[in-house]
């Protein structure tokens, strides 16, 4: 089960994902987009759509932890005429219509951007439901107090398993790892190494911090993150 750890600074870092300079293009999946940003986090991926009728963008993001390389899950919902969400706090129950005619639901508690957008980490198992992939399912998104929904209609999720299997790739394909450097001048009876993140740049090349290897005298260990 992922492990969902998301510091306050990760929110602001994903304020405008598609917009953001950092943001790299990384496939389309259909109506859905996939892109790579290296600042969100250790480095993030995510699926975002555009659904016209009702003006809205939906985002789905994974990234990896900062400190811990945990993996966690976002999810965006933005439409910038929504000037409500500036400053504001929402406990939603998020639906997700399936095609047998059941319902799953979850309570998210989303936070208000300034940009007309609420934003909230999810569990693994709304990403599941979300990715489900049957024709004819959709999510909504209704008020807990009101029951009032911004979205009356919802948003379908046509191609949205394969969106976020191309994100979980993505994500993969782009893993922080944690190299293990040790030191040529060991402690009496221990290994005085280093350690240090560092990101494939091509096949069997990773970059890291100079402090890292500067010193190393044997074979560098690769540890990666789990899912």
């Amino acid at each position: 089960m992922i492990k969902l750890l998301l510091t306050t600074s990760a929110l602001i870092a994903f304020a405008s994902p598609a917009l953001a300079e950092t943001t790299v293009h990384y496939a389309d999946v259909k109506e859905w987009a996939i892109a790579y940003d290296a600042n969100v986090g250790a480095g993030s991926c995510q699926a975002y759509s555009f659904y016209p009728k009702a003006n809205v963008n939906l985002f789905i993001l994974s990234a990896y932890d900062a400190t811990t390389h945990a993996v966690y899950w976002i999810l965006l919902i933005r439409n910038k005429e929504w000037t409500w969400t500036k400053g504001k706090e929402f406990d939603v129950i998020v639906d997700v219509h399936l095609q047998n005619g059941s319902v799953k639901r979850w309570p998210v508690h989303f936070r208000g951007q300034d940009d007309g957008g609420v934003i909230s980490t999810v569990s693994k198992d709304l990403i599941n439901a979300l990715g489900s992939d049957k024709k004819g399912e959709f999510v909504t998104f209704r008020d807990t107090k009101t029951n009032n929904s911004p979205i009356p209609r919802g948003l379908n999720l046509d191609y949205a398993g394969a969106a976020l299997a191309s994100v979980i790739s993505c994500l993969k394909s782009r893993a922080p790892i944690a190299v293990n450097a040790p030191s040529n001048t060991p402690r009496q009876g221990k290994d005085n190494g280093s350690t240090g993140t560092g990101f494939f740049v091509a096949k069997n090349y990773v970059l890291t911090n100079n402090h890292v290897i500067k010193n190393c005298s044997t074979q560098i260990k690769v540890k990666y993150p789990g899912f």
